[in-house]
């Protein structure tokens, strides 16, 4: 693929759902079926199909626990209006469904789930439950739903082998908190290996919770090995790509992410061996509304070590990267920050995370827009000394081999913070007289 800029257009037009093939055989089923009693009196992974478009109110309640069942509305997904009736309740629900919790959905249009003004998260077409069960949601379209479009929870232990769930070539359009969530529980483990790949991620949060506190494009707690990747993020009223929690070895990359009104990629209180690559951001950070300080960036990372250590779910030894991608701002916006704060202590801090090969426009005045380490735990004494000093000692932190674009090259567009440094924006020269950017360039715009 080529370089993220570039490669956009490809992302784009691949991100959505597509049409449905028919996969031969199986249990038919219309509009007019009984549905629970259909999956009741088939036996495990058995698969549904209907061929017949129209209006589907017979997905409310249902509960497919230990079934697998797999469910195929063949053609085009707008043919297909699978109703909520703008009723309290889950469509398809697999809570305590076990390693088996999983299902299959190829197509339709899945809308209309949810009270209007109801205020359970959870309450949305379709709940992955127990272990995931090696989950398929395909060629599906998400949409007008009062809370959500997909949730996964798993509530077994993580066994670090079956993957929770493959969300592909889907469309999250409009929904009223979240396009799609998961989670895993400190008790039970992590989701494994979750992935979303090639979706179209548009206009979420439409009743305007608050993105600070819970809401976005997605969100995600307590996953191993997730992969986020080929998919186009675009005018959430919230955070884009958002894993707040406990979450290990993501990948996050080859992704379009723009005009959103949180940041481009957040990855809060989690830990290391992720990568976060490839991706093209632009305009995102639109709004000083959302209660979190710096939702002006583009990519933040927040009190995530690396290195071992971290309470609840500790993860591996093992250094984050962000690389390879090509991050435009305007206005007072940061493509990258690495940031510690003092609501999680010590030693729930930003460590081992290399920043290299990025290509960043920082459009702001001088002072207004930053990139860098920002640590505004106090008293001062509680800074985390690993990410203030030199890029060389133990768990800490380094900039190098990036480009910058910035609107004044004599400008202060750079932060490094440590315990004895007094807060603030800092010259290019001075950045690289703490450690970082020996190979780095900068240019003006």
């Amino acid at each position: 693929m080529p370089g993220p800029i570039l490669g956009a257009a490809a992302v784009r037009s691949g991100a959505g759902a597509g049409a449905t093939a028919d996969p031969g055989g199986g249990v038919a089923f219309t509009s007019a079926s009984n549905m629970q009693s259909l999956i009741d009196g088939n036996g495990f992974d058995t698969l549904f199909v209907t061929s017949t478009p129209g209006t589907y109110n017979n997905f409310r309640g249902l509960v497919y626990s230990a079934k697998h069942p797999r469910f195929y509305f063949v053609g085009a997904a707008s043919g297909y209006s699978i109703h909520g009736g703008d009723l309290d309740g889950l469509g398809l629900n697999g809570t305590g469904g076990g390693a088996n919790g999983g299902l299959e959905i190829h197509g339709g249009t899945w809308t209309h789930y949810g009270l209007p003004a109801g205020s359970v998260i959870s309450v949305g077409p379709v709940n992955i439950g127990g272990g995931g069960g090696s989950s398929i949601i395909q060629d599906a379209v998400f949409t007008l739903n009062s809370q959500i479009g997909v949730q996964m929870f798993m509530n077994v232990a993580d066994s670090g082998t079956i993957a929770t769930a493959l969300v592909s070539h889907c469309t999250f359009l409009s929904n009223g908190r979240y396009g799609l969530s998961g989670s895993g529980t400190a008790a039970a483990g992590r989701q494994y290996r979750p992935t979303i790949e090639n979706c179209l991620i548009d206009d979420n949060n439409t009743r305007g919770f608050d993105p600070g506190d819970d809401a976005s494009a997605q969100k995600f707690v307590y996953t191993n090995g997730g992969i986020w990747r080929s998919n186009w993020y675009k005018n959430n009223a919230g955070h884009a790509c958002w894993l707040d929690g406990y979450n290990v070895a993501a990948m996050i990359a080859d992704n379009v992410i723009e005009d959103n009104a949180g940041m481009m990629v957040f990855y809060e209180i989690s830990r290391g061996g992720t990568i976060i690559e490839h991706n093209y951001g632009i305009r995102n950070g639109s709004t000083t509304d959302i209660n979190y300080p710096f939702n002006g960036t583009g990519l933040t990372i927040s009190n995530s070590p690396c290195d071992g250590t971290g309470p609840v779910l500790p993860g591996p030894d093992a250094t984050s990267e962000i690389r390879y991608n090509d991050i435009d701002t305007s206005g007072y916006q940061s493509p990258i920050v690495l940031y510690n704060h003092s609501v999680h202590a010590d030693p729930e801090r930003t460590r081992k995370w290399y920043i290299h090969h990025n290509r960043m426009w920082i459009r702001g005045a001088s002072g207004t827009s930053r990139t860098g380490l920002v640590d505004t735990c106090t008293p001062a004494s509680a800074k985390e000394g690993d990410i203030g000093t030199s890029p060389g000692a133990p768990g800490a932190c380094l900039f190098d081999f990036n480009e910058y674009h910035v609107a004044d090259i004599n400008g202060l567009y750079w932060k490094h913070e440590t315990s004895n440094q007094a807060p603030g924006a800092r010259t290019w020269d001075q950045f690289r007289a703490q450690g970082h950017e020996t190979n780095g360039t900068r240019m003006a715009i």
